[in-house]
């Protein structure tokens, strides 16, 4: 067999729970698909080519990246592998500092919250001095 790894290992069981048989070729250009613009119009290579373009195979077994493109002249399975794009950022460095619990709001909401505390203790201050129940 010319090839192996998770994708013919998936194959095989397909194959064997499914009961059809198969017979592998490698793209000759050894890609899974770009597509190309050309003179003629839009043309698939690789796997993809032999999928949608010539015909010549009737599914491509590989970890293939689903993309808009691919989706329009493909049809494509649910992924078998997830994969996580990620981007990582150095995290800044941190002086500890005494006002550095400060730093969670900026400086208008501290005055507001601030202002908001001593409103509502003078209302409450107002409201138990006007309550009938401690007089």
């Amino acid at each position: 067999m010319c090839c192996w790894g998770f994708c013919i290992d998936l194959l095989l069981t397909l194959a064997e729970k499914n009961a059809f048989s198969f017979s592998l070729f490698l793209a000759p250009d050894g890609q899974y698909g770009d597509l190309v613009e050309g003179p003629d119009g839009r043309n698939w290579t690789g796997m993809i080519g032999h999928l949608a373009g010539d015909g010549d195979a009737d599914m491509a077994v590989a970890p293939l990246t689903i993309n808009p493109q691919r989706s329009q002249d493909i049809h494509l399975t649910k992924p078998f592998k997830y994969q996580g794009i990620t981007i990582l950022v150095k995290r800044a460095s941190i002086v500890p500092a005494l006002v550095s619990i400060l730093q969670p709001f900026r400086g208008t909401l501290w005055l507001l919250l601030m202002a908001t505390v001593h409103v509502i203790a003078v209302l409450i201050w107002l409201l138990d001095r006007l309550s009938p129940v401690y007089r």
